[in-house]
């Protein structure tokens, strides 16, 4: 699962899918979430779906702001 966070990576078989892609969509999620001081996290069950989690250290604003 890690190595789908490196550039230009695809998922295991591209003839299932009419999908195309260059494979840096995640890659980039990743990066964004890393200097944000986040996480992203991916959970894949063959023939369910993918789920991708993207936690961020946000701060509420304040009221009236």
């Amino acid at each position: 699962k890690r190595r789908l966070f490196r550039p230009f990576t695809q998922g295991d078989d591209q003839r299932l899918t009419r999908a195309g892609g260059t494979g840096l969509g995640l890659s980039i999620c990743a990066r964004l979430c890393n200097l944000m001081r986040g996480r992203i996290e991916l959970d894949s069950t063959l023939g369910v779906g993918t789920r991708i989690t993207v936690t961020l250290p946000l701060q509420a604003c304040a009221t009236g702001t």
